[in-house]
């Protein structure tokens, strides 16, 4: 019951616990690893609380991710959260899309189609070019099309476009 309670608290509310979440995280950032599951739930709080993509906290993170990028195990699904946080951010950081196109490059074949979709959607809203990828995705889309919604290929038809 209390649990049900908090999350019906109004996003006013939620924004007055940004500065403590945006302090943890860039102390995170800072001192620590990045490790996949925790990078893109970080950016996915950060995309529902519609941080300012400039942030100062937000960029830290971003970097410190970035600078570690290739010695992190990324799971298909934590890229595509990431890349949808970028996306609904409006955030072309360059470091982290090139990191999250490379990684998903050479395993898309794992991700399922919510995190194929996802991906596909972000890359279409940042209008990021990247021929290899935006090619491997359309194949990937058409051979998983029987396992997407209708939402989810919205998402394909936007890049497609």
């Amino acid at each position: 019951a209390a649990a049900r309670e908090r999350s019906k608290r109004r996003p006013a509310e939620w924004r007055e616990q940004l500065p403590i979440l945006l302090e943890y995280h860039g102390q995170q950032a800072a001192e620590s690893t990045v490790e996949g599951r925790s990078f893109s739930n970080g950016l996915w709080a950060f995309a529902k609380l519609r941080v300012d993509a400039e942030a100062g906290t937000l960029l830290t993170v971003l970097n410190s991710a970035a600078g570690q990028w290739d010695s992190v195990q990324w799971k298909p699904v934590d890229l595509s959260i990431a890349a949808w946080a970028l996306g609904t951010l409006a955030c072309r950081h360059e470091a982290v899309m090139e990191g999250i196109a490379r990684s998903s490059k050479e395993r898309l074949e794992d991700f399922p189609a919510r995190s194929l979709a996802n991906l596909l959607w972000a890359v279409a809203t940042i209008e990021w070019k990247d021929d290899e990828l935006t090619m491997k995705l359309a194949q990937q889309s058409m051979s998983k099309s029987q396992e997407l919604k209708a939402m989810e290929l919205s998402a394909v038809a936007t890049i497609e476009w």
